[in-house]
């Protein structure tokens, strides 16, 4: 079954670089979704205690430059769960899955 997200992707008629963070976002009320390239992406939960973020560059001034691997954080009740990234992630993910699968 897919998921209302995986729908949304499926029915977009947009390119994506996988050189940039692609963001999509659709209304609250629906209707057409809109797409840009972001450089770092910050995602409160209904409160900015619970929140995701994305960030693609790293530094400062002249340090400043797009990250070798992007970062995502997963902070709830303002504790980060999670840092790193988004394969470390989706190992993670993979043996969760497992793990429930395997349980009676």
């Amino acid at each position: 079954m897919k998921s209302n997200a995986t729908t949304i992707y499926d029915n977009m008629n947009t390119t994506h670089t996988p050189e940039n963070i692609s963001l999509t976002t659709q209304g609250i009320r629906g209707g057409e979704t809109k797409s840009q390239k972001a450089g770092f992406v910050l995602i409160e939960l209904r409160q900015d205690q619970d929140r995701i973020t994305v960030d693609d560059f790293e530094g400062r001034g002249e340090t400043y430059k797009q990250r070798e691997m992007l970062k995502i954080e997963i902070i709830q009740n303002g504790d980060v769960l999670f840092s790193g990234s988004k394969y470390e992630l989706f190992e993670i993910l993979k043996h969760s899955a497992i793990d429930k699968a395997t349980q009676p």
